[in-house]
């Protein structure tokens, strides 16, 4: 790459040569892909792992096939994450209650001056798996009550018995 400065003078330039020294085979695979066994809570779980030099990304993959083979499970992919980022919270995919999971994470390295950043140049074999299991479902709170407050305003008062170690509820009105 060649650097050319305008000193603000009339044909006056100054030119630098950069030289990129990024490795140009593939990225090392990300160890120590873990799950964080004191939040592995309901239907979620926050993944981690070691970072790789020299990447633009990473990539995650899940699959409930725990027991087949890396060739033969049906991976979905998670998505990208930036280089610096090394953990990854599996809220937002939705995993069923009281199933199994095996992800996997890998490394991504786009070649200086790529201008498709859509397309990866280089990436790592995949990581060891980890293996998550989520908890059975929650039951439905007991003793439901509803109370009209204000019947002009459809006000009403909802209670029910507490559940040991909920993060929430839910409430839906039915039609």
């Amino acid at each position: 790459y060649v650097l050319v400065e305008n000193n603000n003078a009339v044909d006056s330039f100054v030119e630098y040569s950069l030289t990129f020294n990024a490795p140009k085979d593939a990225p090392a695979e990300p160890t120590n892909l873990k799950t964080n066994g004191d939040e592995a809570k309901y239907n979620y779980t926050t993944l981690s792992w070691d970072a790789v030099d020299y990447v633009t990304g990473y990539e995650l993959r899940y699959t409930a096939d725990v027991d087949a083979t890396e060739a033969e499970a049906n991976w979905k992919p998670v998505g990208t994450v930036a280089a610096d980022v090394t953990e990854f919270t599996t809220d937002k995919l939705g995993l069923a209650y009281g199933t199994e999971y095996k992800f996997q994470v890998r490394a991504l390295r786009i070649e200086a001056g790529a201008h498709d950043r859509s397309v990866w140049d280089l990436a790592s074999d995949w990581s060891d798996a980890c293996v998550f299991q989520t908890v059975e479902a929650p039951e439905p709170p007991t003793d439901l009550k509803a109370s009209v407050l204000a019947p002009e305003t459809l006000t009403v008062d909802l209670s029910w018995g507490n559940l040991d170690n909920e993060l929430g509820y839910e409430v839906k009105l039915l039609d």
